[in-house]
């Protein structure tokens, strides 16, 4: 829409584009908790503003395709859940993205279960589980039979 009314791509400016993301980010997570959300930046380029109104229905539009991939990679965990017989009593959600209305709906409908817990924040997590592989190796406690993983498949950039 930037684009189109001032016939400049912020997206080729460094600075324009940290701005773009920035409002970007915060638009999602307004999202997350209300029907619509505006993105308004200040002076993005060249003193040209930018005012954007969303709703979350052109939200989740506009994402349908990192649904899609996130549907793919619940459905082949669950399948790997299956095939080592393991069971999972308790959905722990973590992360910003994970508080996405529709991405909640997603892994209630392949998990079925419509008990999906939202109390850790992300330091907690690491360290409950932290907790929990100390008690488990440690000859003190006697701790049910517990398998934790800990995997981080994407890169991490600076």
């Amino acid at each position: 829409m930037f684009k189109k009314k001032y016939k400049e791509s912020p997206l080729n400016s460094p600075k324009a584009f940290f701005k773009l993301r920035e409002g970007a980010e915060k638009c999602k997570k307004i999202l997350s908790a209300n029907l619509d959300a505006a993105i308004n930046i200040d002076c993005l380029m060249e003193d040209n503003d930018l005012q954007v109104t969303y709703k979350r229905d052109q939200f989740e539009t506009l994402c349908s395709a990192v649904f899609e991939r996130f549907e793919t990679l619940f459905n082949r965990f669950k399948s790997r859940l299956a095939s080592d017989k393991l069971a999972f009593k308790t959905i722990e959600l973590v992360g910003g993205s994970i508080r996405i209305p529709k991405l909640q709906e997603l892994i209630s409908k392949i998990f079925e279960s419509n008990d999906l817990k939202k109390t850790l924040n992300f330091d907690e997590c690491i360290s409950q589980g932290g907790a929990i592989m100390a008690a488990v190796v440690s000859p003190f406690y006697s701790v049910q039979s517990t398998k934790l993983l800990d995997r981080f498949p994407h890169q991490i950039k600076l």
